[in-house]
């Protein structure tokens, strides 16, 4: 198996991680092993023993690479006693407990000597929907992204003697390159940006709308410095009832999903809701159904109108707001990304923003973004793991200085879990958010109900 030298996104996650910003995605996967054998820590090992022997390719280390250029990942022989821990909760122990495990590894960050994932696997609790077992996953941001950690949960759960589709092991490792190999890929880049740049004028010039920009992102009081301390919080929704608001508003389920997240913001910030939008870091992903282990992401700056008052407003706002960014994120082109953020110097960047992070200065210098906001679509049913029933998955994703609040959704068997990573003492607090999510979500339902139905969809015309 050959080494492949970290690229793009994954050595961004890799550079930019700092001891207040670990770049650690963490699920927790609540299973029901009532009624079937025990679901415990050896259960989880020996799942994590036959994925390596299928798909070693996904258990490897950053290290640097040759003559210090770049990193490169490097197998590595996987030892399942030194990622999976045994927790066995106290008599009575329920979601608490379970999500106070879960901050913590949120804030603690992988070792780089191994490949970059943990399991705690805690035994006898009273979690959602019957589930007596809960196992929280921890890896690494720079291995990949939600939708292939997914993916990855997948192909533990269906495991056989026929190997996972991923990247074979005698394929051609990406070369190490250097700053004068960049050069291209480089002009490439600036051209694009150029033509993105002079469509953005003609729709200034045409009235159109144009979708905000991260420079003008307003200061909040949860916009400040953390620590490596997390909180993280949930919240269940039935799934029906967001694609019924979805129906009534004719939007996508994304702006139905960031209309909630508006309404629970400008509830949740009160007296300190800003007279203007607030500014979201949108991930979304570009996997075509590969299941390579890397990083598949694009992402938007999209403005969240928490100044209008009106809900059905504000939704219109978002759903106009989405439009106009995926006009300029498709102006640029996934190809455009992908050799911008190749060409970056990470090490450079992450050395800049260790140093914004150890100084402060998120509490008074330039912000991007005030949050991250982001929604995934798990599996559409149950399934089973170690021989055990998945019943619910919670997701947590990183925050950073300056961007303290990450809220990141995911539906999975009928329902939407919205999982929330914060900082202690940000807002009014983490609890409060939940409430304000769950409020918002309850008022934006109540509106679509007393919206006329949708008209008959209008005739194809030729074609």
């Amino acid at each position: 198996m050959s080494h492949a030298s970290v690229r793009g996104l994954d050595a961004a996650f890799l550079h930019l991680e700092n001891a207040s910003s670990p770049m650690s995605v963490v699920t927790v996967i609540w299973i029901d092993d009532s009624g079937t054998v025990a679901f415990t820590a050896d259960t989880v090992r020996d799942l994590v023993e036959r994925m390596a022997s299928h798909t070693p390719e996904e258990f490897r280390r950053p290290q640097p690479g040759p003559r210090g250029r770049g990193l490169v990942w490097q197998p590595v022989v996987v030892d399942p006693d030194q990622h999976v821990r045994s927790v066995v909760a106290p008599p009575g122990a329920g979601v608490d407990f379970v999500h106070r495990i879960a901050a913590e590894s949120s804030g603690r960050p992988l070792d780089r000597e191994r490949p970059l994932f943990r399991c705690d696997v805690i035994t006898g609790i009273h979690g959602p929907d019957g589930s007596t077992v809960a196992v929280i996953a921890t890896f690494h941001h720079a291995r990949n992204d939600g939708l292939g950690a997914l993916g990855g949960l997948a192909r533990l759960a269906g495991l056989t003697g026929t190997r996972a589709h991923t990247v074979a092991d005698d394929a051609p490792a990406p070369p190490t390159t250097s700053v004068i190999s960049r050069i291209p890929a480089a002009l490439a880049t600036l051209g694009r940006i150029g033509r993105a740049t002079r469509r953005r004028r003609q729709r200034l010039r045409t009235g159109r709308r144009i979708p905000i920009d991260p420079w003008k992102t307003p200061r909040l009081p949860i916009s400040r410095s953390i620590s490596d301390a997390r909180e993280v919080g949930t919240l269940d929704l039935p799934l029906d009832e967001l694609m019924e608001i979805r129906r009534a508003f004719g939007t996508t389920f994304n702006d139905v999903f960031l209309g909630i997240v508006t309404g629970g913001l400008r509830s949740w910030l009160g007296p300190d809701c800003p007279d203007g939008p607030v500014v979201a870091l949108v991930p979304v992903s570009v996997r075509d159904g590969s299941a390579v282990s890397t990083n598949l992401l694009s992402g938007y700056f999209a403005g969240l109108p928490v100044h209008l008052a009106d809900v059905e407003e504000r939704v219109r706002d978002v759903a106009a707001e989405m439009e106009a960014v995926k006009e300029r994120h498709d102006d640029l082109g996934r190809a455009g990304l992908d050799g911008l953020l190749d060409v970056i110097p990470w090490r450079l960047v992450g050395h800049r923003f260790g140093r914004y992070c150890e100084g402060g200065r998120a509490d008074s210098g330039r912000l991007v973004a005030n949050l991250l906001a982001t929604s995934l679509r798990g599996p559409g049913t149950t399934f089973a793991l170690g021989g055990a029933r998945v019943v619910a998955i919670d997701p947590f994703a990183p925050i950073f200085d300056g961007i303290t609040v990450n809220v990141t959704g995911l539906s999975f068997a009928g329902r939407f879990r919205i999982g929330i990573t914060g900082a202690p003492g940000v807002g009014s607090g983490l609890a409060a958010l939940v409430v304000a999510l769950t409020e918002a979500h309850a008022e934006l339902l109540a509106v679509a109900r007393r919206l006329p139905p949708p008209g008959p969809a209008p005739v194809p015309g030729p074609a």
